[in-house]
């Protein structure tokens, strides 16, 4: 069987779409006509999608954040998984906590951080993140 025609030829049936839609049968599906309701994804694709998730806010915090490389492992870690819940516009907006991690004063950046509105949505996941950061005070 040859694979890559196999592949071309479903490709020009299904259509190739990158976000999530209702086929004409009434099914969440995406990519190559995956019916997404029915069959899910496998632990490997949802590795791989957060590989290239977190990849991608890594290249967004270095375009954005001038001293990223600068910061703390932890502290950079912490600020990927911000910018993963809320993406980096958001992300943007934390201006104090931003400038407080600049200025390398932890403490601070992590009480700011606990006293935000996503604080109160996410709930344990800010006071973890908060004790990353608080780790790294000198």
């Amino acid at each position: 069987m040859q694979i890559q025609r196999l592949k071309d030829q479903l490709k020009i049936h299904e259509g190739v779409v990158l976000k999530l839609y209702k086929c004409s049968a009434g099914y969440y599906t995406c990519g190559v006509g995956r019916n997404i309701q029915a069959n899910g994804i496998s632990m490997e694709e949802a590795e791989l999608m957060l590989a290239n998730d977190i990849d991608d806010c890594i290249v967004d915090l270095k375009r954005n954040i001038g001293f990223f490389n600068d910061l703390p492992e932890t502290i950079q870690e912490v600020m990927v998984n911000l910018c993963f819940n809320i993406g980096i516009n958001k992300l943007l907006n934390f201006k104090k906590t931003i400038g407080l991690l600049r200025d390398e004063k932890y403490l601070e950046a992590a009480d700011e951080i606990l006293d935000s509105k996503w604080s109160k949505q996410v709930g344990q996941r800010s006071h973890d993140l908060a004790d990353m950061i608080r780790s790294c005070e000198s």
